[in-house]
């Protein structure tokens, strides 16, 4: 009797920990972009972060003239290696979010050519972004 409550005790935990897990994905927590790689050119970073939590993303930038943060949301989707990001943009404030990055529209899409539990690097129209986990 003993045996059989210690494995159902056993089987109920691999179950919840499984179920738990299952929204997560290999991105999930926060990116600290250290550095972008452009030309041959390498340029250090420690102002953005992308932000993931199952299918949501966040883009955050910290302004150090106004000593904030800005941030968008929105979604973002992987698939055959390619990670594409899709961001709200309802306010004003969203809309000139923009402004202060690289990105040409509120959707991208990257190769993502390496991502482990500490490094992450993306690729796109000749660039390459280098985050580190936060």
């Amino acid at each position: 009797m003993n045996k059989r409550i210690g494995l159902l005790i056993s089987l109920l935990a691999i179950f919840l920990w499984s179920a738990c897990d299952s929204h997560t994905t290999e991105f999930e927590g926060k990116w600290q972009l250290a550095e972008i790689e452009y030309a041959g050119n390498v340029t250090p970073v420690d102002t953005v972060w992308y932000n993931f939590q199952t299918s949501l993303f966040q883009y955050q930038i910290y302004d150090r003239t106004t000593d904030q943060y800005l941030a968008v949301h929105g979604y973002h989707t992987y698939e055959n290696g390619i990670l594409s990001l899709d961001l709200f943009q309802s306010t004003e404030d969203e809309r000139n979010f923009l402004e202060r990055t690289d990105w040409d529209s509120a959707q991208r899409s990257f190769s993502v050519e390496e991502i482990s539990r500490e490094k992450l690097i993306l690729s796109d129209d000749g660039k390459r972004y280098i985050f580190r986990k936060f």
